[in-house]
């Protein structure tokens, strides 16, 4: 299926045995994409911003200017739906293996009977590293944001859902710093982090007991906020659950009985606009400026008693180099606790 979504954003989901067959990926790991009909021989690499536990995966792609390859793989995917649709699920026949006339879902060839799209992956990524841990501190900047999705989704809706004792991780806390030109580009992941915490207020309800050996907290830095910026009305009723604006929610969310006192249209004002410092929605906090690593090393700390805590970053070098620092500063060999690294820079 794809899903074009505002302002230039197009999310494709494929079936992950067509694309992996057994094995599948991991979380937050990178394909190569290519799409033979509109560059033969161009490959581009994105990040799988899906858990590994669902049986398709998803590649959120942002389209660049008017006659890049994004730009193009996105008008040749286009052209296969019905217009005035932001989502469509392909089908195609099969006389054989098909229902219903032979229909199965989804598509593997093109107009002209070439390969839609081409995938060469999995390749690894700090992130697959999550499940050797019981303590994760998952953070991502810029593009880095799409490990961090996976990561969120795997642990909330099906570590923590169907894990017995301890889910490696049972304690996840997540940071995502995003410069505030950026927001408007992520509706989809504010909306993601919404259907997490609702997903996780539930299963506090419902599992009281269970979920008082797990820990999540999710923090969010909005940098380069502008000083003169000006106060911006709530989204609009027919936006809040426009899927052209935040995407198809998850199959989770969809089942979740009790959600969080907030809508996802509270957390993206107060991304995009910030009254304050600091804003507190449930688990998720909300800060404005650079993060101050200090404090979360801090709090992290101070919850975990005597193991190794995983801390794994994609985003840029400046950050990473902070995460270094404070991975030194933090472990305490007389505590017999280390704080692990594992990074990607670009």
């Amino acid at each position: 299926s794809i899903m074009l979504m505002e302002p230039r954003l197009l999310s494709i989901e494929m079936l992950k045995e067509s694309a992996f067959g057994e094995n599948g990926f991991r979380e937050g790991q990178y394909v190569f994409v290519n799409v033979p009909a509109v560059a033969k021989y161009e490959w581009h690499p994105f990040t799988i911003s899906s858990p590994p536990q669902q049986k398709t995966f998803t590649l959120h792609i942002q389209t660049q200017g008017e006659g890049s390859w994004t730009s193009r793989v996105k008008n040749y995917l286009s052209s296969m739906i019905p217009p005035n649709v932001n989502y469509h699920q392909f089908n195609s026949r099969n006389a054989t293996t098909g229902i219903n006339g032979g229909v199965i879902m989804g598509k593997s060839r093109g107009p002209a009977n070439e390969r839609l799209i081409l995938i060469d992956g999995p390749h690894s990524a700090p992130t697959q590293h999550i499940g050797e841990y019981n303590y994760v501190m998952v953070a991502g900047a810029g593009i880095g944001v799409t490990p961090v999705a996976a990561c969120l989704q795997s642990v909330v809706f099906h570590r923590w859902k169907f894990s017995v004792g301890d889910a490696y991780p049972s304690h996840a806390h997540f940071y995502w710093v995003v410069s505030h030109r950026d927001v408007t580009a992520y509706k989809w992941f504010v909306a993601r982090i919404k259907e997490v915490q609702d997903c996780v207020i539930n299963m506090r309800e419902k599992n009281p007991e269970d979920m008082k050996n797990k820990t999540f907290k999710f923090h969010i830095f909005v940098t380069s906020v502008p000083k003169d910026i000006a106060e911006r009305k709530e989204i609009k009723t027919r936006d809040r659950n426009n899927t052209q604006y935040w995407g198809v929610p998850s199959k989770e969310s969809q089942v979740v009985v009790t959600r969080a006192k907030f809508e996802k249209g509270d957390l993206y004002n107060a991304l995009l606009h910030p009254k304050q410092d600091h804003k507190v929605f449930g688990d998720i906090h909300i800060w404005t400026g650079r993060p101050k690593w200090d404090a979360r090393f801090i709090e992290v700390g101070e919850s975990n008693p005597r193991s190794d805590v995983g801390v794994m970053f994609c985003g840029n070098r400046y950050i990473a180099k902070d995460l270094k620092a404070m991975c030194a500063k933090y472990s305490s060999k007389a505590q017999g606790r280390r704080f692990r690294l594992h990074k990607e820079n670009f």
